[in-house]
């Protein structure tokens, strides 16, 4: 139940600020994160994590596991919803990754990509073009997310 209103939530938030606003999350040990969200910032939900993305391409991410998340408050002006893009889904190929990935549905022209590991931290940035091989034969295994330009994937390197 949670998992789903909190993707309602992401997919009712995705680029519908009209100004700065105050996140702040709170989990489930009783620790909270506030974040600051621009009006170019979104909130993003998978299947089992959630990403908050403070601004479209250069600001931090935070990233949550959904498990882990008891409430979020708001405050600041969200009112208005933009219309959801309607770009070609994000598509990484193969999401269970031994050396590489492909990167399709981002258009010609070159986006910048930023691999987070699960706690939140930048091990990889370069910039890709649809169809791009991304070789991660460096990072260890685990979960990883993967943003390019405003959308995010995830991968599982083995």
């Amino acid at each position: 139940m949670k998992k789903t209103v909190l993707a309602a939530l992401a997919i009712a938030m995705a680029g519908s600020l009209a100004a700065q606003v105050e996140v702040t999350v709170v989990r489930t040990d009783g620790s909270s994160q506030q974040i600051t969200l621009a009006s170019s910032g979104g909130i993003f939900v998978g299947q089992d994590y959630m990403v908050v993305s403070t601004d479209d391409a250069s600001g931090p991410t935070y990233n949550f596991d959904l498990d882990d998340v008891k409430r979020m408050m708001f405050a600041g002006n969200t009112s208005g919803i933009a219309p959801m893009s309607e770009a070609q889904p994000l598509s990484l190929r193969p999401t269970l990754v031994e050396s590489g990935f492909t990167v399709e549905g981002i258009g010609e022209e070159p986006q910048p990509l930023k691999i987070y590991a699960v706690s939140g931290s930048l091990v990889a940035e370069q910039s890709c073009r649809n169809g791009d091989r991304i070789h991660v034969e460096s990072l260890p295994q685990g979960m990883y997310l993967v943003r390019v330009g405003t959308r995010f994937g995830r991968i599982v390197k083995q």
